[in-house]
């Protein structure tokens, strides 16, 4: 499950891309400063974004898609310690309705809305929520209380 799952999520999350960038910009791929010639940040993010969308379609063993790769992994995400602890608390996790959110879904609920979710099951959660007068807000409030 690791495996499959972080990769697919790791490959369309923004971290990837920022990653990529990064490595981009490193190897000269992109210039940001040129003489008389300066780019934005949303121009170098755009160009970047439209590199890595095509080589991942049409060469996925690229160089620098290998590098974000593994600098995303190493630095972002510490996959080997995760599968590690995973391995480590097999069979020990237990799942546990709650009647309200727990204190620990506190950094999840500062993340919504700044990660864009690809449609499918996931956005219709999320459109669900708000339906039920779900918000950011009062979900935050009630776990602080």
């Amino acid at each position: 499950m690791l495996g499959d799952d972080l990769e697919s999520w790791l490959a369309e999350s923004f971290m990837m891309k920022r990653t990529f960038r990064n490595c981009a910009l490193i190897s000269g791929l992109i210039e940001k400063r040129q003489p008389g010639n300066e780019k934005t940040g949303r121009q170098v993010t755009f160009s970047t974004d439209l590199i890595y969308d095509v080589l991942r379609r049409h060469q996925p063993d690229h160089l620098l898609l290998k590098t974000a790769r593994a600098d995303a992994a190493a630095g972002l995400l510490d996959v080997a310690r995760l599968g590690q602890l995973l391995e480590r608390i097999r069979g020990q996790i237990r799942h546990v309705p709650l009647d309200r959110p727990s204190p620990f879904c506190v950094p999840v609920l500062v993340q919504i809305g700044r990660e864009r979710v690809g449609g499918g099951q996931a956005a219709e959660m999320i459109l669900d929520a708000s339906a039920y007068g779900f918000d950011e807000d009062s979900l935050i409030a009630e776990v602080m209380a």
